[in-house]
Protein backbone atom coordinates (compact mmCIF):
# COMPACT_ATOMS: atom_id res chain seq x y z
CA UNK A 1 0.00 0.00 0.00
CA UNK A 2 1.20 3.55 -1.29
CA UNK A 3 0.33 6.61 0.30
CA UNK A 4 0.70 10.28 -0.36
CA UNK A 5 -0.21 13.35 1.65
CA UNK A 6 -1.18 16.33 -0.13
CA UNK A 7 3.11 19.05 -0.99
CA UNK A 8 -2.06 19.35 8.52
CA UNK A 9 -6.82 14.43 21.45
CA UNK A 10 -3.74 12.43 21.78
CA UNK A 11 -4.37 9.10 21.76
CA UNK A 12 -2.67 6.14 22.09
CA UNK A 13 -0.56 5.39 19.58
CA UNK A 14 -0.16 8.99 18.37
CA UNK A 15 -1.20 10.70 15.46
CA UNK A 16 -1.05 13.91 13.38
CA UNK A 17 1.00 15.64 10.79
CA UNK A 18 4.48 17.21 10.90
CA UNK A 19 3.88 21.27 10.20
CA UNK A 20 6.79 22.98 9.08
CA UNK A 21 7.57 26.42 8.16
CA UNK A 22 10.62 27.77 7.16
CA UNK A 23 12.84 30.77 7.78
CA UNK A 24 11.42 31.61 4.43
CA UNK A 25 8.07 31.06 5.68
CA UNK A 26 7.52 28.05 3.07
CA UNK A 27 5.09 25.64 4.24
CA UNK A 28 5.22 21.80 4.56
CA UNK A 29 3.06 19.20 5.48
CA UNK A 30 4.41 15.37 6.15
CA UNK A 31 3.95 12.09 8.16
CA UNK A 32 6.20 11.08 11.51
CA UNK A 33 7.13 7.36 13.20
CA UNK A 34 4.18 6.83 14.76
CA UNK A 35 1.13 8.51 13.08
CA UNK A 36 -1.81 6.35 12.21
CA UNK A 37 -3.99 5.87 9.35
CA UNK A 38 -7.32 3.98 9.11
CA UNK A 39 -8.38 2.13 5.85
CA UNK A 40 -11.57 0.80 4.97
CA UNK A 41 -12.43 -2.02 2.50
CA UNK A 42 -15.63 -2.14 0.36
CA UNK A 43 -16.92 -4.64 3.13
CA UNK A 44 -15.64 -4.89 6.17
CA UNK A 45 -14.61 -3.20 8.99
CA UNK A 46 -11.53 -0.70 8.90
CA UNK A 47 -7.60 -1.79 10.14
CA UNK A 48 -5.22 0.94 11.26
CA UNK A 49 -1.97 1.22 10.09
CA UNK A 50 1.21 2.83 12.36
CA UNK A 51 4.02 4.47 10.28
CA UNK A 52 7.05 3.28 10.64
CA UNK A 53 10.44 4.40 10.11
CA UNK A 54 11.29 2.00 7.51
CA UNK A 55 7.85 2.90 5.70
CA UNK A 56 8.11 6.39 5.53
CA UNK A 57 9.88 7.78 2.45
CA UNK A 58 13.08 10.11 3.31
CA UNK A 59 10.58 13.35 2.34
CA UNK A 60 8.13 12.33 4.79
CA UNK A 61 5.60 12.65 1.77
CA UNK A 62 4.31 9.18 1.45
CA UNK A 63 4.70 5.91 3.15
CA UNK A 64 4.80 2.09 1.77
CA UNK A 65 3.86 -1.31 3.49
CA UNK A 66 2.29 -4.39 3.09
CA UNK A 67 -0.80 -5.37 5.07
CA UNK A 68 0.92 -8.25 6.78
CA UNK A 69 -1.92 -10.65 7.56
CA UNK A 70 -4.41 -8.54 6.33
CA UNK A 71 -4.40 -8.97 2.73
CA UNK A 72 -5.22 -7.06 -0.01
CA UNK A 73 -7.84 -8.88 -2.61
CA UNK A 74 -8.13 -8.07 -6.68
CA UNK A 75 -11.63 -6.07 -7.64
CA UNK A 76 -12.26 -4.48 -4.40
CA UNK A 77 -12.22 -1.05 -3.12
CA UNK A 78 -10.40 0.25 -0.09
CA UNK A 79 -10.93 3.71 1.26
CA UNK A 80 -8.54 5.35 3.86
CA UNK A 81 -8.18 8.30 6.31
CA UNK A 82 -5.98 10.39 8.55
CA UNK A 83 -5.29 10.94 11.74
CA UNK A 84 -6.65 7.50 12.65
CA UNK A 85 -9.46 7.93 15.60
CA UNK A 86 -10.59 4.88 18.22
CA UNK A 87 -14.39 6.99 17.64
CA UNK A 88 -14.61 4.85 14.02
CA UNK A 89 -15.05 1.61 15.49
CA UNK A 90 -18.17 2.83 16.86
CA UNK A 91 -21.12 0.64 15.43
CA UNK A 92 -22.89 3.65 14.38
CA UNK A 93 -19.33 4.87 12.51
CA UNK A 94 -18.68 3.51 8.82
CA UNK A 95 -16.54 4.74 5.71
CA UNK A 96 -19.63 7.05 4.89
CA UNK A 97 -19.48 9.19 8.23
CA UNK A 98 -15.80 9.22 9.31
CA UNK A 99 -16.43 11.87 12.06
CA UNK A 100 -14.54 15.17 12.51
CA UNK A 101 -14.17 17.73 15.28
CA UNK A 102 -11.91 21.06 15.37
CA UNK A 103 -12.70 21.18 19.11
CA UNK A 104 -9.89 21.46 21.56
CA UNK A 105 -7.06 22.97 19.78
CA UNK A 106 -4.00 23.26 21.55
CA UNK A 107 -0.58 25.18 21.13
CA UNK A 108 2.65 24.78 23.28
CA UNK A 109 3.96 27.89 22.60
CA UNK A 110 4.03 30.84 20.13
CA UNK A 111 4.76 29.68 16.46
CA UNK A 112 4.73 26.23 17.64
CA UNK A 113 3.14 24.12 15.13
CA UNK A 114 3.45 20.73 16.90
CA UNK A 115 -0.26 20.43 17.66
CA UNK A 116 -2.08 21.52 14.75
CA UNK A 117 -1.40 18.72 13.01
CA UNK A 118 -3.89 16.69 15.15
CA UNK A 119 -6.52 18.44 13.13
CA UNK A 120 -4.99 17.74 9.65
CA UNK A 121 -7.60 15.58 8.51
CA UNK A 122 -7.34 14.04 5.11
CA UNK A 123 -9.15 11.25 3.19
CA UNK A 124 -8.55 9.37 -0.01
CA UNK A 125 -10.90 6.81 -1.78
CA UNK A 126 -11.91 4.58 -3.32
CA UNK A 127 -8.99 2.59 -5.05
CA UNK A 128 -9.20 -0.41 -6.07
CA UNK A 129 -7.11 -3.05 -6.30
CA UNK A 130 -5.73 -5.44 -9.22
CA UNK A 131 -2.60 -6.39 -8.65
CA UNK A 132 -2.23 -6.50 -4.76
CA UNK A 133 -1.01 -3.01 -4.11
CA UNK A 134 -2.93 0.30 -3.51
CA UNK A 135 -2.01 3.89 -4.10
CA UNK A 136 -4.38 6.24 -1.95
CA UNK A 137 -3.61 9.70 -3.04
CA UNK A 138 -5.32 12.18 -0.01
CA UNK A 139 -7.20 14.80 -0.03
CA UNK A 140 -6.65 17.93 2.55
CA UNK A 141 -9.89 18.71 4.05
CA UNK A 142 -9.11 21.68 6.17
CA UNK A 143 -7.50 25.38 5.85
CA UNK A 144 -4.59 26.33 8.06
CA UNK A 145 -5.01 30.12 9.98
CA UNK A 146 -1.70 31.92 10.90
CA UNK A 147 -2.62 35.04 12.71
CA UNK A 148 0.22 37.47 13.45
CA UNK A 149 0.30 39.52 16.75
CA UNK A 150 2.31 42.33 18.21
CA UNK A 151 1.50 41.13 22.05
CA UNK A 152 -0.20 43.65 24.02
CA UNK A 153 1.70 42.98 27.30
CA UNK A 154 4.17 41.02 29.49
CA UNK A 155 1.87 38.33 30.48
CA UNK A 156 0.91 34.73 30.28
CA UNK A 157 -1.37 34.25 27.34
CA UNK A 158 -4.69 32.07 27.74
CA UNK A 159 -6.45 31.28 24.34
CA UNK A 160 -7.34 33.26 20.79
CA UNK A 161 -11.09 32.46 19.89
CA UNK A 162 -12.34 33.27 16.45
CA UNK A 163 -15.75 34.61 16.81
CA UNK A 164 -17.96 35.24 14.06
CA UNK A 165 -20.98 36.59 16.19
CA UNK A 166 -23.48 33.91 15.47
CA UNK A 167 -23.45 30.10 14.98
CA UNK A 168 -21.17 30.36 11.22
CA UNK A 169 -18.63 27.83 12.24
CA UNK A 170 -18.35 24.72 11.60
CA UNK A 171 -16.87 22.53 14.61
CA UNK A 172 -17.70 19.18 13.87
CA UNK A 173 -18.65 17.37 10.70
CA UNK A 174 -18.19 14.11 8.65
CA UNK A 175 -16.56 12.75 5.50
CA UNK A 176 -17.97 10.44 3.31
CA UNK A 177 -14.85 8.25 2.19
CA UNK A 178 -17.32 6.72 -0.59
CA UNK A 179 -18.64 10.19 -2.11
CA UNK A 180 -17.75 11.12 -5.46
CA UNK A 181 -16.12 13.87 -4.06
CA UNK A 182 -14.45 14.34 -0.82
CA UNK A 183 -15.05 16.84 1.62
CA UNK A 184 -15.97 18.06 4.88
CA UNK A 185 -19.92 17.78 5.80
CA UNK A 186 -20.89 20.06 8.58
CA UNK A 187 -23.10 18.90 11.61
CA UNK A 188 -22.52 21.04 14.57
CA UNK A 189 -22.06 25.05 14.35
CA UNK A 190 -20.63 27.31 16.96
CA UNK A 191 -20.04 31.24 17.29
CA UNK A 192 -16.79 30.66 18.36
CA UNK A 193 -13.90 28.15 17.69
CA UNK A 194 -10.47 28.61 20.56
CA UNK A 195 -7.22 27.61 20.76
CA UNK A 196 -5.60 26.74 24.73
CA UNK A 197 -2.24 28.62 24.26
CA UNK A 198 -0.90 26.31 27.69
CA UNK A 199 -0.48 29.78 29.42
CA UNK A 200 2.68 30.67 26.74
CA UNK A 201 4.52 33.35 27.94
CA UNK A 202 5.10 36.91 26.06
CA UNK A 203 6.71 40.12 26.56
CA UNK A 204 5.07 43.68 25.23
CA UNK A 205 5.28 44.58 21.62
CA UNK A 206 6.59 40.82 20.91
CA UNK A 207 6.26 39.32 17.46
CA UNK A 208 3.87 36.60 17.61
CA UNK A 209 2.02 34.00 15.83
CA UNK A 210 -0.86 31.18 16.54
CA UNK A 211 -2.16 28.77 14.42
CA UNK A 212 -5.18 27.22 13.76
CA UNK A 213 -7.19 24.35 11.62
CA UNK A 214 -10.64 25.27 10.41
CA UNK A 215 -12.64 23.94 8.25
CA UNK A 216 -13.97 24.81 5.45
CA UNK A 217 -16.65 27.54 5.92
CA UNK A 218 -18.35 30.59 3.86
CA UNK A 219 -18.35 33.38 6.25
CA UNK A 220 -18.18 36.28 3.49
CA UNK A 221 -21.07 35.05 1.70
CA UNK A 222 -23.01 34.12 4.76
CA UNK A 223 -22.58 38.16 5.36
CA UNK A 224 -20.36 37.44 8.81
CA UNK A 225 -17.70 39.52 10.42
CA UNK A 226 -14.62 37.75 11.94
CA UNK A 227 -12.49 38.87 14.85
CA UNK A 228 -10.29 37.36 17.48
CA UNK A 229 -10.22 37.57 21.42
CA UNK A 230 -6.90 36.72 22.66
CA UNK A 231 -7.39 36.48 26.41
CA UNK A 232 -3.91 36.51 28.89
CA UNK A 233 -2.88 37.21 32.58
CA UNK A 234 -5.96 37.01 35.12
CA UNK A 235 -9.00 38.64 33.54
CA UNK A 236 -7.55 40.52 30.42
CA UNK A 237 -8.21 40.43 26.89
CA UNK A 238 -7.94 41.87 23.53
CA UNK A 239 -10.12 41.97 20.70
CA UNK A 240 -8.64 42.24 17.39
CA UNK A 241 -10.05 42.18 13.60
CA UNK A 242 -8.13 40.07 11.10
CA UNK A 243 -8.93 41.73 7.39
CA UNK A 244 -7.58 44.63 6.00
CA UNK A 245 -9.79 47.21 6.38
CA UNK A 246 -12.02 46.79 9.63
CA UNK A 247 -14.30 44.25 10.57
CA UNK A 248 -16.53 43.81 7.50
CA UNK A 249 -18.49 41.05 5.23
CA UNK A 250 -16.20 42.36 2.40
CA UNK A 251 -12.96 41.55 4.31
CA UNK A 252 -14.25 38.45 5.64
CA UNK A 253 -12.81 35.69 3.77
CA UNK A 254 -14.47 32.28 2.89
CA UNK A 255 -11.84 29.63 3.99
CA UNK A 256 -11.42 26.98 1.68
CA UNK A 257 -9.67 23.36 2.27
CA UNK A 258 -5.84 22.84 1.64
CA UNK A 259 -5.54 26.69 1.64
CA UNK A 260 -3.17 28.60 4.11
CA UNK A 261 -4.26 32.28 5.22
CA UNK A 262 -1.80 34.74 6.89
CA UNK A 263 -3.72 37.28 8.90
CA UNK A 264 -2.27 40.44 10.57
CA UNK A 265 -4.18 40.80 14.08
CA UNK A 266 -5.07 44.75 14.23
CA UNK A 267 -6.72 46.40 17.51
CA UNK A 268 -9.93 46.99 17.76
CA UNK A 269 -11.17 47.03 21.62
CA UNK A 270 -10.27 45.72 24.80
CA UNK A 271 -6.98 46.01 26.92
CA UNK A 272 -3.67 47.26 24.78
CA UNK A 273 -0.73 47.78 26.57
CA UNK A 274 1.89 48.32 23.48
CA UNK A 275 1.97 49.13 19.93
CA UNK A 276 -0.66 46.87 17.54
CA UNK A 277 0.39 45.72 14.47
CA UNK A 278 -0.38 47.09 11.37
CA UNK A 279 -3.00 45.13 8.88
CA UNK A 280 -1.62 42.97 6.45
CA UNK A 281 -4.30 40.44 4.72
CA UNK A 282 -2.29 37.72 2.66
CA UNK A 283 -3.76 34.76 1.43
CA UNK A 284 -1.60 31.89 -0.22
CA UNK A 285 -3.02 32.05 -3.64
CA UNK A 286 -0.03 30.44 -5.27
CA UNK A 287 -1.46 26.83 -3.92
CA UNK A 288 -3.57 24.61 -5.50
CA UNK A 289 -4.62 21.41 -3.73
CA UNK A 290 -1.30 21.30 -1.56
CA UNK A 291 1.08 22.36 -4.72
CA UNK A 292 2.53 25.76 -5.57
CA UNK A 293 2.42 27.30 -8.59
CA UNK A 294 3.90 29.91 -10.90
CA UNK A 295 2.36 32.82 -13.02
CA UNK A 296 4.16 33.75 -16.03
CA UNK A 297 1.30 35.96 -17.60
CA UNK A 298 0.85 33.60 -20.36
CA UNK A 299 -1.92 34.49 -22.77
CA UNK A 300 -4.36 31.68 -21.53
CA UNK A 301 -3.75 32.41 -17.88
CA UNK A 302 -2.39 28.99 -17.23
CA UNK A 303 -0.27 28.85 -14.51
CA UNK A 304 2.70 26.02 -14.71
CA UNK A 305 3.49 24.01 -10.98
CA UNK A 306 7.00 25.06 -9.72
CA UNK A 307 8.02 21.28 -9.69
CA UNK A 308 7.64 18.05 -11.74
CA UNK A 309 5.31 15.40 -10.22
CA UNK A 310 6.91 13.32 -7.72
CA UNK A 311 9.48 15.88 -6.60
CA UNK A 312 10.01 17.42 -3.40
CA UNK A 313 12.13 20.88 -4.94
CA UNK A 314 12.29 22.83 -7.84
CA UNK A 315 15.39 21.10 -8.89
CA UNK A 316 14.25 17.68 -7.95
CA UNK A 317 14.14 15.01 -10.94
CA UNK A 318 10.90 13.67 -9.74
CA UNK A 319 8.61 10.45 -11.01
CA UNK A 320 9.07 9.00 -14.92
CA UNK A 321 5.85 8.03 -16.33
CA UNK A 322 4.82 6.22 -19.23
CA UNK A 323 2.44 8.25 -21.84
CA UNK A 324 -1.11 7.81 -20.44
CA UNK A 325 0.02 6.02 -17.21
CA UNK A 326 -0.02 7.17 -13.29
CA UNK A 327 2.61 5.84 -11.70
CA UNK A 328 6.11 5.18 -12.42
CA UNK A 329 7.54 1.44 -12.69
CA UNK A 330 10.33 1.40 -10.04
CA UNK A 331 9.62 0.88 -6.54
CA UNK A 332 8.98 3.38 -4.08
CA UNK A 333 12.11 4.56 -1.99
CA UNK A 334 14.51 3.60 -5.28
CA UNK A 335 16.95 6.44 -6.28
CA UNK A 336 15.35 8.34 -9.14
CA UNK A 337 19.14 9.58 -9.99
CA UNK A 338 19.91 6.00 -11.07
CA UNK A 339 19.82 3.27 -13.56
CA UNK A 340 16.57 1.38 -11.91
CA UNK A 341 17.20 -2.24 -10.30
CA UNK A 342 13.97 -2.93 -8.55
CA UNK A 343 10.95 -2.79 -10.55
CA UNK A 344 7.14 -3.06 -9.82
CA UNK A 345 5.70 -7.04 -10.48
CA UNK A 346 4.82 -6.95 -14.14
CA UNK A 347 7.69 -4.46 -15.35
CA UNK A 348 10.60 -5.35 -16.80
CA UNK A 349 11.77 -1.29 -18.18
CA UNK A 350 10.21 1.44 -19.72
CA UNK A 351 9.68 -0.78 -23.07
CA UNK A 352 6.41 -1.79 -25.05
CA UNK A 353 6.25 -5.30 -22.96
CA UNK A 354 5.27 -2.86 -20.02
CA UNK A 355 3.36 -0.70 -21.42
CA UNK A 356 -0.24 -0.67 -20.23
CA UNK A 357 -2.12 0.84 -23.46
CA UNK A 358 -1.20 -2.10 -25.77
CA UNK A 359 -0.46 -5.87 -25.76
CA UNK A 360 3.12 -6.13 -25.97
CA UNK A 361 4.15 -4.25 -29.07
CA UNK A 362 3.47 -0.34 -30.49
CA UNK A 363 1.29 -2.54 -33.27
CA UNK A 364 -1.65 -3.63 -30.45
CA UNK A 365 -2.52 -0.52 -29.15
CA UNK A 366 -5.24 -0.45 -27.21
CA UNK A 367 -6.02 3.18 -26.59
CA UNK A 368 -5.41 6.56 -27.88
CA UNK A 369 -5.32 4.96 -31.47
CA UNK A 370 -5.61 6.89 -34.95
CA UNK A 371 -4.73 4.42 -37.08
CA UNK A 372 -5.50 0.42 -37.91
CA UNK A 373 -1.85 -0.01 -38.57
CA UNK A 374 -0.77 0.66 -34.82
CA UNK A 375 -4.26 -0.68 -33.65
CA UNK A 376 -7.55 -0.39 -32.13
CA UNK A 377 -9.00 2.95 -33.47
CA UNK A 378 -10.74 4.50 -31.22
CA UNK A 379 -8.98 8.27 -32.54
CA UNK A 380 -8.64 9.23 -28.89
CA UNK A 381 -6.20 12.01 -29.28
CA UNK A 382 -5.71 14.19 -25.93
CA UNK A 383 -4.72 12.07 -22.02
CA UNK A 384 -8.30 11.46 -20.12
CA UNK A 385 -7.86 12.69 -16.61
CA UNK A 386 -8.08 8.78 -15.31
CA UNK A 387 -4.49 8.72 -17.85
CA UNK A 388 -3.29 11.71 -16.58
CA UNK A 389 -0.05 11.39 -14.05
CA UNK A 390 -0.47 15.09 -12.83
CA UNK A 391 -4.42 15.01 -12.75
CA UNK A 392 -3.78 11.57 -10.53
CA UNK A 393 -1.22 12.23 -8.64
CA UNK A 394 -1.85 15.76 -7.38
CA UNK A 395 -5.54 16.37 -7.80
CA UNK A 396 -7.77 19.31 -7.38
CA UNK A 397 -7.90 21.36 -10.98
CA UNK A 398 -3.59 19.77 -11.91
CA UNK A 399 -3.19 17.81 -15.39
CA UNK A 400 -0.83 17.97 -18.01
CA UNK A 401 0.05 20.71 -20.54
CA UNK A 402 -1.64 19.80 -24.25
CA UNK A 403 0.77 20.52 -27.22
CA UNK A 404 -0.85 24.36 -27.64
CA UNK A 405 0.20 25.14 -23.76
CA UNK A 406 3.85 23.75 -24.18
CA UNK A 407 4.29 25.77 -27.18
CA UNK A 408 2.84 28.79 -25.48
CA UNK A 409 5.11 28.17 -22.57
CA UNK A 410 7.76 28.35 -25.46
CA UNK A 411 6.89 31.43 -27.47
CA UNK A 412 5.80 33.52 -24.32
CA UNK A 413 9.10 32.76 -22.52
CA UNK A 414 12.82 33.65 -22.06
CA UNK A 415 15.14 30.10 -22.02
CA UNK A 416 18.28 30.58 -20.50
CA UNK A 417 20.15 27.36 -19.76
CA UNK A 418 21.85 27.21 -15.85
CA UNK A 419 22.18 25.66 -13.00
CA UNK A 420 20.20 25.94 -9.60
CA UNK A 421 21.55 24.44 -6.85
CA UNK A 422 23.65 22.09 -8.45
CA UNK A 423 21.17 20.70 -11.15
CA UNK A 424 21.62 22.11 -14.70
CA UNK A 425 18.42 22.54 -16.76
CA UNK A 426 16.39 25.80 -17.96
CA UNK A 427 15.11 29.12 -16.57
CA UNK A 428 12.04 30.09 -18.21
CA UNK A 429 11.44 33.55 -17.68
CA UNK A 430 7.97 35.26 -18.62
CA UNK A 431 8.34 37.88 -21.27
CA UNK A 432 5.77 39.73 -19.15
CA UNK A 433 5.76 39.77 -15.82
CA UNK A 434 9.63 38.58 -13.50
CA UNK A 435 7.99 35.30 -12.82
CA UNK A 436 10.26 32.19 -13.55
CA UNK A 437 10.16 28.60 -13.27
CA UNK A 438 13.16 26.18 -13.59
CA UNK A 439 12.99 22.81 -15.38
CA UNK A 440 15.67 20.23 -14.48
CA UNK A 441 17.62 18.13 -17.32
CA UNK A 442 16.24 15.30 -15.82
CA UNK A 443 16.65 12.81 -19.23
CA UNK A 444 14.18 10.25 -20.13
CA UNK A 445 13.96 6.22 -19.08
CA UNK A 446 14.59 4.14 -21.70
CA UNK A 447 13.93 0.08 -21.08
CA UNK A 448 15.74 0.08 -17.63
CA UNK A 449 18.35 2.70 -18.12
CA UNK A 450 18.52 6.67 -17.10
CA UNK A 451 19.48 8.63 -20.06
CA UNK A 452 21.32 11.84 -20.52
CA UNK A 453 20.70 13.19 -16.72
CA UNK A 454 22.00 16.65 -16.68
CA UNK A 455 22.21 17.12 -20.29
CA UNK A 456 19.09 17.03 -21.84
CA UNK A 457 15.18 17.09 -20.48
CA UNK A 458 12.09 15.14 -21.76
CA UNK A 459 8.83 16.08 -20.63
CA UNK A 460 5.48 14.90 -21.59
CA UNK A 461 2.29 16.50 -23.06
CA UNK A 462 -1.85 15.12 -22.36
CA UNK A 463 -1.49 15.28 -26.69
CA UNK A 464 -1.17 12.21 -28.88
CA UNK A 465 1.06 12.75 -31.91
CA UNK A 466 -0.50 13.35 -34.78
CA UNK A 467 1.47 11.72 -37.17
CA UNK A 468 2.24 8.76 -35.17
CA UNK A 469 -0.31 7.23 -32.97
CA UNK A 470 2.86 5.62 -31.05
CA UNK A 471 4.65 8.62 -30.16
CA UNK A 472 3.08 11.49 -27.77
CA UNK A 473 4.45 15.06 -27.87
CA UNK A 474 6.86 16.05 -25.85
CA UNK A 475 8.93 19.17 -24.94
CA UNK A 476 12.56 18.24 -25.60
CA UNK A 477 15.82 20.40 -24.40
CA UNK A 478 19.22 20.60 -24.16
CA UNK A 479 22.02 22.83 -23.72
CA UNK A 480 21.88 24.62 -26.95
CA UNK A 481 17.85 24.12 -28.13
CA UNK A 482 14.43 23.81 -26.91
CA UNK A 483 12.01 21.82 -29.15
CA UNK A 484 8.58 20.66 -29.79
CA UNK A 485 9.11 17.01 -30.39
CA UNK A 486 7.72 13.43 -30.36
CA UNK A 487 8.41 10.83 -28.04
CA UNK A 488 7.89 6.90 -27.62
CA UNK A 489 4.89 6.62 -25.35
CA UNK A 490 6.82 3.52 -23.64
CA UNK A 491 9.67 5.60 -22.49
CA UNK A 492 9.65 7.21 -18.92
CA UNK A 493 9.68 11.05 -19.06
CA UNK A 494 9.22 13.67 -16.68
CA UNK A 495 5.76 15.58 -16.15
CA UNK A 496 5.17 19.26 -15.16
CA UNK A 497 1.77 20.06 -14.32
CA UNK A 498 -0.69 23.02 -14.88
CA UNK A 499 -3.52 24.52 -13.62
CA UNK A 500 -6.05 27.32 -14.89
Amino acid sequence: VTMHLPQFEDETPSTRTLIEVSSSDQISYKWGVGDVLGIYPDAGTQVAFELSASSLSADGLSATFDGGAWALKGGHSYYAYFPFSYDCFSASVNKTNIPISYLGQKQSAFGDTSNAGQYDFNAAGPTSSSTGSLSFNFVRLGALLRVKFTLPATATYKTLTLNAGSSAIPVKGTVNLAASSIAFTPKEYSSSLSVDLNNASGTVGQTAYVYMMLPPMSLKTQGKTMTVTLSYGDDKSTTYNICTAGTTTENTPDFKANTRYKRDAVYVSGDPEGTMSGGDDEEDSNMENGHEYVDLGLPSGLKWATMNVGATTPEGYGDYFAWGETEPYYTAGHSQDDPCSSWKTGKTGYEWGSYKWCNGSYYTQTKYCTSSNFGTVDNKTTLESADDAAAKNWGGSWRMPTKAERDELCTNCTWTWTTQNGVSGYKVLSKTNSNSLFLPAAGDRNVSNLYNAGWSGCYWSSSLSASLPNNACELYFNPGDVISNGNTRCYGLSVRAVCP
